[in-house]
């Protein structure tokens, strides 16, 4: 007897849970890359190999008093450039916690400055949302609804374009009520006319590029100042992290069986090669295993000083993301997996690893 076909209606809500869960996936990655290309781009015009050396820190978990900005840079003129990325700025109901969270974000520069150059909030959506943010910024500044800013807040529409050349970010600020451009001294001292100013709101538009460095920036930084989905965190940091921490026993034993179980500490894996110094909080990596946890991909060590967990490397994992995922889906980040972890593994070992989906 054949098994059972799920319904029509449950298969649609398979399906329905597999394009939600794609899609958390694809826009929290694609949340890092712009964080990490907008990180090199300042890197590359004010870091220290630059004309003007300037940039002093590139804070992506910053806290500015309770508060969890995309980013915080801070530079050596006193200026603090913050920084929050949305995808969509909301209309109607969603609107007024969008732009609370940026008018919070701006009385924190004001209040926390040591200089008259205090620094500005720069805002990136989509180029559709730019208007609806720059008039609730406007709104925002006429005391309606609420407190007002206190620090210059710059809306900038952003774009994601492949291109035969390659990959291309295209930034564009916009003359709109409501829309500030950045304060001056920023980057530079007042002499220097190459400032954030003269590159993004002065120019028809600016592109910043995605290219080797900003993806590897994306893996040695995989996380933004917001919890990731589980499952991102799962393919993109714990399963290379296991593979890259296997003794060469535990690698025979994979290659001989197609199964594993690695024992692990959460803080081997914040420490494995790969992961910067500007460390994730925590929790990222607690809310992951709990995850592996309820699927029976992973099981606690009890009795551990410091949380610690036996994690599997089997064909079953591959069965279970193909159901949350779907099919096509599944290969796909297995198959950007498989190569992250024989990366990981050439470095530990001149040996070849096959994994079990693999094979």
């Amino acid at each position: 007897m054949g098994l059972a076909r799920p319904s029509d209606e449950k298969q649609h809500d398979i399906h329905a849970r597999a394009r939600q869960v794609r899609e958390d996936l694809d826009n929290y990655e694609e949340a890092v890359t712009f964080i990490s290309s907008f990180q090199e781009w300042l890197s590359y015009i004010w870091g220290p190999d630059a004309t003007t050396p300037t940039l002093a820190k590139f804070e992506r978990f910053p806290r500015c008093g309770g508060l969890r900005p995309d980013f915080l840079a801070s530079f050596t003129t006193g200026y603090r450039l913050c920084g929050e990325l949305m995808r969509t700025f909301r209309t109607g109901p969603g609107e007024r916690k969008d732009i609370q969270q940026i008018i919070d974000y701006s009385r924190y520069l004001s209040r926390t400055s040591r200089s008259e150059s205090c620094g500005d909030v720069v805002l990136f959506v989509h180029p559709y949302s730019d208007e609806f943010a720059a008039q609730a910024v406007g709104a925002a500044r006429e005391g309606v609804d609420g407190p007002s800013p206190e620090s210059a807040i710059v809306v900038i529409g952003y774009l994601r374009e492949r291109l035969s050349n390659g990959e291309w970010y295209n930034m564009k600020w916009r003359d709109l009520s409501g829309n500030s451009r950045f304060t001056r001294p920023n980057t530079v001292p007042l002499e220097v006319k190459e400032d954030l100013n003269w590159y993004l709101t002065e120019q028809p538009r600016w592109v910043i590029r995605v290219d080797l460095a900003v993806f590897d920036a994306s893996i040695r930084n995989p996380f933004i100042n917001d919890e990731p989905p589980p499952l991102y965190t799962i393919i993109r940091v714990i399963m290379p992290r296991v593979v890259m921490l296997l003794t060469d026993e535990e690698r025979d034993e994979l290659q001989a069986t197609g199964r594993v179980e690695k024992r692990v500490s959460r803080d081997a894996l914040m420490a494995a090669e790969g992961m910067i110094s500007d460390k994730p909080p925590e929790g990222y990596l607690k809310g992951a295993l709990e995850f592996m946890v309820e699927r029976g991909w992973a099981r606690p060590v009890q009795g551990a000083k410091r949380p610690e967990y036996v994690l599997r490397v089997d064909a079953k994992i591959r069965a279970d993301l193909a159901a949350l995922l779907g099919e096509r889906t599944a290969r796909y980040e297995l198959s950007r997996l498989v190569t992250r972890q024989r990366r990981a593994a050439r470095r530990a070992s001149r040996r070849q690893i096959k994994l079990p989906w693999d094979q």
